[in-house]
């Protein structure tokens, strides 16, 4: 696992999830792609402030629930992402070229809805989509 890229264990996690090849192409033409992101946005929190109970603050969930999506991740992975010894936690190699890649993809996909709300009319704009992933981006 030492040279796996980013994309590599995104895709790998994505399979994973699917079960197959077609199905990871149907999920991410179909709304489930959302759980994908919302793990993701958990584990870039959580690498970002260095732990738990900072990241569950800033996505309002309670410190276990973030605790629990970060195993969940680690799991389908079959990698650790983080180190956790006696009170010193923090990202493993994996984890730290993992977190890079999600934080870039989440900051296009914010760029992405930035550029999208900018150029709809009012009428067509969701005021709930951009502030998932500007809180997120803080």
């Amino acid at each position: 696992m030492r040279n796996t890229r980013p994309e590599d264990l995104f895709q790998r996690y994505l399979l994973r999830f699917a079960g197959s090849a077609a199905e990871a192409q149907a999920i991410r033409e179909r709304q489930s792609i959302a759980v994908l992101l919302d793990t993701f946005v958990v584990f870039e929190a959580v690498a970002r402030h260095g732990g738990f109970a900072a990241a569950a603050a800033e996505l309002r969930l309670s410190p276990a629930t973030v605790e629990a999506r970060v195993a969940d991740l680690e799991r389908e992975l079959r990698l650790a992402l983080f180190r956790r010894a006696r009170g010193r936690f923090g990202l493993t190699a994996n984890g730290t070229r993992l977190a890079e890649a999600v934080r870039g993809a989440l900051e296009r996909i914010a760029g992405a809805l930035g550029a999208a709300t900018d150029a709809a009319p009012a009428a067509e704009q969701d005021p709930n989509v951009i502030p998932l992933f500007a809180r997120s981006r803080r």
